[in-house]
């Protein structure tokens, strides 16, 4: 009978990173059926994801510095800060549910796509936290 572990609190999860050997996690985590989602390995989503989200920050800052760039992304600016606002909510929504999988369902963690969520949850609240700050005009 093959016997599975109940996480029952978050020493729990964290007794099971630190049990998982050096990559006997991530075979299992990227074999399963929750590897691919929308059609689409997960890792070529997260590179789409952090790609179009690369361009978007660096639009948005070389508008504060360069007054050519500024006339064009001003035109945009509204639009660009929604779709960051939308690209990193959703990234965060889809990495809190890789979290959960890892951990509640697989019940073994990879320690790259720990890493992944973990970036991707960081840039999310990140940019809540500065927005205003980074991002406004004088």
């Amino acid at each position: 009978m093959n016997e599975q572990k109940i996480l029952t609190s978050i020493d729990d999860c964290f007794l099971l990173i630190q049990s998982d050997p050096l990559h006997s996690g991530c075979a299992t985590v990227q074999t399963s059926v929750y590897a691919n989602a929308f059609g689409f390995s997960n890792p070529l989503v997260g590179i789409f994801v952090f790609s179009a989200l690369s361009v978007a920050f660096w639009m948005l800052f070389l508008s504060r510095i360069m007054s050519g760039v500024a006339r064009i992304v001003d035109a945009l600016g509204k639009w660009l800060d929604r779709a960051i606002i939308a690209m990193l909510a959703g990234g965060s929504l889809f990495s809190l549910w890789l979290l959960y999988v890892q951990f509640f369902l697989l019940q073994t963690t990879c320690k790259y796509c720990l890493w992944v969520d973990g970036i991707m949850l960081g840039m999310g609240l990140l940019y809540l936290l500065c927005k205003d700050f980074v991002w406004s005009k004088e």
